[in-house]
């Protein structure tokens, strides 16, 4: 099967504020946050990507790096943003939220290769710092790639969620996310 929609799939470790972006470009794309690990597989994915109306589609998954290679044939049409952020600043995030490192250098590994076989398709596009983020050009210069002008930056949300972390999030909810999730992406990985 393939999805001949507009995708862009950003692409990049876990802790790398992909969530906080997918939320960001929620107002004018149809973004979701690791569908992957909700549906297990690209195709599923694309089949629910071919349902969404009208519109871009924005899926931020921190484990696209490991079914990269299916994600360039099933999404011929797709563009990529690859967020890059330091890996020993990932492993401190992953640490202080109380997460195991398990499967790290597993899933390290896939997003290098994923980098490599994305500017080998000529569809790469958009490549930033997770840390710059937090900068109104670097986010400004996105919205522009992905929405080529058709849609206006709001400046008003975007100051609205800038400050977002993670880390503010109340101990009720660090305790539901899943334990192993690294050792579950290193996983995934090998079924590739």
């Amino acid at each position: 099967m393939t999805c001949d929609r507009y995708v862009i799939f950003v692409v990049a470790l876990p802790r790398s504020r992909t969530a906080w972006l997918a939320n960001f470009l929620s107002s004018d794309a149809h973004a979701m946050h690791e569908p992957l690990s909700e549906h297990g597989s690209v195709e599923v994915l694309a089949r629910r990507v071919d349902a969404l109306p009208p519109g871009a589609a924005v899926i931020a998954d921190t484990g696209a790096a490991m079914f990269i290679d299916e994600i360039l044939r099933t999404f011929p049409n797709a563009r990529f943003c690859v967020v890059t952020r330091e890996p020993r600043d990932v492993k401190r995030s992953i640490r202080g939220m109380g997460l195991s490192l398990e499967g790290f250098d597993k899933v390290l590994a896939a997003f290098e290769r994923a980098k490599t076989a994305i500017l080998k398709s000529d569809r790469s596009g958009f490549w930033c710092d997770s840390e710059k983020l937090d900068h109104d050009g670097t986010v400004m210069a996105l919205w522009d790639w992905m929405f080529e002008g058709a849609a206006n930056f709001d400046h008003e949300r975007y100051s609205m969620l800038r400050d977002f972390r993670v880390e503010a999030i109340p101990e009720r909810m660090i305790a539901k996310i899943r334990p192993g999730a690294l050792d579950q992406l290193a996983k995934a990985m090998t079924r590739t």
